[in-house]
């Protein structure tokens, strides 16, 4: 998704159906990616409606999909990418009852990553360098975003 400059939207399967079509019917997003299967989706008639893009990852080939979704979406959007770009949207829960978006950039992003690479030590020396990461929070938390990603690019 990020190789693509596209923003990713994490929704969590087990949140309420209301709660899943709120959030989709607001975000308008392009394409859901999902690792359920059909009968699992609790809103698949949501998306066929919306004309969303249902992308089961369990059956395509991840590099065709990567290369399909950019060629797809390279004639519809003009990218001006740049470090305050859109890198995530999370829906908090909303203080009315509905949850809102927030954007987080790529630029808000790096700076939390930088900070726990500092603060847990991670760097390229071999004896302090950590080795194993634990993914514990919720999709719907900003603090996943360092828990996938502080290991994931770090070197």
């Amino acid at each position: 998704i990020h190789r693509l400059n596209f923003a990713y939207l994490p929704i969590d399967p087990t949140m309420p159906i209301n709660v899943i079509e709120h959030i989709i019917n607001d975000s308008h997003p392009i394409a859901i990616i999902t690792n359920l299967n059909s009968n699992d989706i609790k809103f698949e008639s949501l998306i066929k409606n919306l004309n969303i893009k249902l992308i089961q990852i369990n059956s395509y080939d991840l590099k065709k999909l990567e290369s399909n979704i950019f060629e797809e979406t390279e004639k519809v959007f003009d990218y001006d990418y740049n470090s305050f770009s859109n890198a995530c949207i999370l829906y908090t829960s909303g203080s009315t009852g509905l949850p809102k978006g927030v954007c987080l950039s790529h630029r808000a992003i790096m700076n939390r990553l930088n900070w726990h690479w500092h603060e847990f030590k991670f760097n390229n020396d071999k004896e302090n360098k950590l080795r194993r990461g634990a993914f514990k929070t919720s999709l719907n938390f900003a603090d996943h975003i360092a828990e996938i990603f502080a290991f994931i690019l770090t070197r």
